[in-house]
């Protein structure tokens, strides 16, 4: 089973119940107290992608 994801070519890690473990790095720098400037200087602004 490890051979045929590897050899797939699917590399991305999933950890954190589907959330990739690259975004994790982001969510660990924000604290609690956080002003809402610092927090989208870090994560940057969110988008809302609506399917119409």
């Amino acid at each position: 089973m490890i051979l045929l994801l590897l050899g797939s070519g699917c590399t991305l890690v999933n950890m954190y119940h589907g959330y990739p473990a690259s975004e994790m790095s982001l969510w660990d720098k924000i604290k609690v107290g956080d002003s809402d400037s610092q927090v989208t200087q870090l994560i940057g602004v969110p988008c809302i992608i609506e399917d119409n």
